[in-house]
């Protein structure tokens, strides 16, 4: 695992282990909650804080029931480039589509990338058999060719 990768990875597995939760899906809504209001209060909008959120939004919204996580996941290869795609086109006109006071964060492959591996972990948690992900440099090499890891 890259450096970015591996530091994404461990702040995910932190907020996971301090989360409550009784089933996978509570905990990881939790562990999500926890690190948006830290990145919230804070304006954490390094690389690494940004793709740990995104990856528990989308595994808690894939693993619960809150929107057919079935759904969600199929829909992942549509919305998470449109949602960039909203947030560049947003800038250009100007604007910004922010969810707190803070500046939004940056449209990045390697956070995408992140993303995608959440609703693959979120699937399994429903407990439902899913194709077994692959690997998040595997992942990140097919999207983000020859683009770098984030450096902050």
């Amino acid at each position: 695992m890259t450096g970015f990768n591996k530091r994404t990875a461990d702040l995910i597995a932190k907020t996971l282990k301090i989360a409550s939760g009784e089933t996978a899906p509570e905990k990881v809504e939790n562990a999500f909650e926890a690190l948006q209001g830290f990145r919230q209060s804070y304006c954490a909008n390094d690389s690494v804080s940004v793709a740990a959120e995104h990856y528990l939004f989308t595994r808690y919204i894939t693993s619960s029931d809150l929107l057919s996580g079935t759904a969600f996941f199929a829909a992942m290869p549509v919305l998470v480039p449109g949602y960039d795609f909203a947030k560049w086109l947003a800038k250009q006109a100007g604007t910004d589509i922010k969810t707190s006071d803070c500046e939004s964060s940056e449209a990045h492959c390697w956070i995408r990338a992140w993303s995608y591996l959440g609703a693959y972990d979120g699937y399994g948690d429903r407990g439902e058999k899913t194709p077994k992900a692959p690997s998040h440099d595997k992942i990140v090499s097919g999207m983000c060719w020859p683009h770098k890891a984030p450096s902050k």
